[in-house]
């Protein structure tokens, strides 16, 4: 690490740092211990709001995603948003909280669904606990503008 920062010019901020170990022996572990001061971190963890795992995503590994477009809307409740307004809501900010997890993982099929009727509840209600009451079908709103749709993104795969 030394050399790499004398090299660079860069070095790691040692209170901000946490070393993982996977299948190591234990005189490794030890050695790095003696020699650099970094506590150890335990998988998983989560980088830029993502977790950070090697396995295929499970539901309960979306639920910080489930939970923060929930939490987005929730707060949204109180402000009696137009119908316009939820519409801009829903494709400026919760697609781009959908679209950043969609570049990183490819989400089980039930966090599309979750997601959908949480929208579609957004869209219609305002809210997150309402259900029924859709005036038009997700797949027609899907649809371009040109052919009478609000051209919002497909959530399902």
């Amino acid at each position: 690490m030394q050399t790499f920062a004398s090299i660079s010019g860069l070095s790691a901020n040692l209170l901000k740092s946490h070393c993982f170990f996977n299948n190591c022996d234990s005189a490794l572990v030890e050695w790095f211990n003696s020699a650099y001061q970094i506590p150890h971190g335990r998988l998983p963890i989560q980088f830029l709001g993502v977790p950070f795992i090697s396995k295929q995503l499970c539901i309960g590994d979306c639920m910080p995603l489930i939970e923060g477009i929930t939490n987005r809307i929730n707060c949204w409740t109180t402000l009696l948003l137009s119908l316009a307004g939820r519409v801009q809501l829903l494709k400026s900010v919760l697609y781009a909280m959908f679209s950043f997890w969609t570049r990183h993982f490819i989400l089980p099929k039930g966090v599309h669904h979750h997601l959908q009727s949480l929208f579609t509840r957004f869209l219609w209600k305002g809210n997150t606990t309402s259900i029924g009451g859709a005036k038009v079908a997700w797949e027609d709103l899907c649809l371009p503008i040109e052919e009478g749709g609000w051209a919002f993104q497909i959530l399902w795969i």
